[in-house]
C-alpha cells in the first residue's frame, strides 16, 4: 500500500525480497508485481477502488448456462445434476455479501406475557 504508484511498486519489491529471505518461494508467473486496482483471481474480480469482490462475467455465464441446461434437460444424469450445486457453491465467495432484507431483532412487547 502507498499513496503513489511508486510507493506501491517499492512495497511489492520489498515484500517479495522479505518473503524470499524468510524461505518462501515467490513464483514469478503466479505473482503480480505491478500495482493494480483490479485483479482476477480464481474466477473472481478483486476491485480495490470500489472495495468489491465479485464473479467474472465468464464464471457467471457458466453458472447460468449450467442451470439453464439442467432446467431444460428432461432426463439428466447425476453428473449433470451435481454440476449445478458445485458451481453455485464455488461462486459463494463472490456473491455472499449481497444485500438481504434485515430480520427483526426484537419482537414487540405484545408478544411477551409479563
Amino acid at each position: 500500500m502507498g499513496l503513489a504508484w511508486d510507493d506501491c511498486a517499492q512495497n511489492v519489491v520489498d515484500t517479495a525480497k522479505l518473503l524470499n529471505t524468510l524461505g518462501f518461494v515467490v513464483h514469478p508467473e503466479k505473482s503480480v508485481f505491478i500495482p493494480t486496482q483490479k485483479l482476477v483471481f480464481l474466477g473472481f474480480i478483486l476491485d480495490s477502488v470500489s472495495m468489491l469482490f465479485y464473479l467474472t462475467p465468464e464464471k457467471a455465464l457458466k453458472l447460468k448456462q449450467a442451470a439453464t441446461d439442467l432446467f431444460y434437460n428432461k432426463n439428466p444424469i447425476i453428473r449433470e445434476v451435481a454440476k449445478v450445486p458445485g458451481l453455485i457453491v464455488s461462486s459463494f465467495p463472490g456473491v455472499r455479501c449481497l444485500w438481504t432484507p434485515p430480520l427483526p431483532l426484537f419482537r414487540s412487547r405484545q408478544n411477551y406475557s409479563s
